[in-house]
């Protein structure tokens, strides 16, 4: 067995952790969002890339190659029990201190089996080129969103060219994400949510509260990143000014190595 390895619970799963994922990977990685502009993106590129889609994310592109979530409400959405746990491909990347701490863990095993994959936290923005799963100073490092995450999970992966979709921090037509848009499946919430968001604007368009420290944080990850790799934005109505916009279709569409 491997030493990042450990057997734990009654039904004797392995748990996996980033740490033996690090470095596996290279080339090009995207990052999915779930803002209102990949409502009509048209992704079938994808299929040529290696892809991290974050919660809701999910809903939009089911084949992708891994789940994140930092965020342990995720566990109240239809789409993981409906999709996620049958999936043959994807892995599921959970933020275990989280979700142990929320007594979701055990449920997250039994979904997922050996297609979990934990990793942990540290405090601080600072942005570290390694990882060590039980040592708290080589934790992910801390961050406003899941799509942060994603962004250093993906770079300790192996990849050095990544780029963002559905980061829009804005609303499109009074909705903040592509499932609220017409014709489009709905994930399904087995419990009411509330969250506190004060409706804002940026340049006379609506955004709200919580995407306005999700922009700052944003604003921040240049200075963090430094020259280690290559972030790029192809969200097209994104408010993110400071990670060079790119359009997909710059990408070539040869099919990169996913191993």
């Amino acid at each position: 067995m491997d030493k990042q390895q450990k057997t734990i619970g009654r039904n004797n799963i392995i748990q996996r952790n980033l740490e033996e994922l690090c470095n596996k990977h290279s080339g090009t990685c995207f990052i999915l969002g779930s803002g209102p502009s990949v409502h009509d993106q048209n992704l079938d590129f994808l299929k040529n890339y290696i892809t991290i889609a974050v919660n809701g994310g999910y809903v939009r592109y089911p084949e992708a190659d891994f789940f994140l979530s930092d965020d342990q409400d995720v566990f109240q959405y239809n789409y993981v029990y409906d999709t996620l746990k049958n999936s043959k491909k994807t892995q599921a990347l959970l933020y275990e201190w989280k979700f142990k701490k929320y007594n979701y863990w055990d449920k997250c095993q039994q979904l997922f089996g050996n297609r979990l994959v934990s990793f942990s936290h540290r405090k601080g923005y600072y942005f570290t080129d390694h990882y060590i799963h039980d040592h708290p100073k080589y934790g992910i490092w801390q961050s406003r969103s899941s799509s942060g995450s994603a962004v250093h999970c993906a770079f300790l992966l192996g990849f050095r060219t990544i780029v963002l979709l559905g980061m829009d921090c804005i609303y499109t037509n009074g909705k903040r994400h592509f499932y609220e848009l017409n014709d489009h499946e709905r994930p399904v919430r087995n419990r009411p949510f509330f969250q506190r968001r004060f409706l804002r604007k940026i340049k006379e368009n609506q955004t709200d509260s919580d995407l306005l420290e999700i922009l700052n944080y944003w604003e921040s990850v240049p200075k963090q990143i430094k020259n280690q790799f290559s972030l790029y934005n192809a969200s097209p109505i994104s408010v993110i000014k400071n990670i060079p916009k790119i359009d997909v279709g710059e990408f070539s569409c040869t099919k990169e190595n996913h191993f």
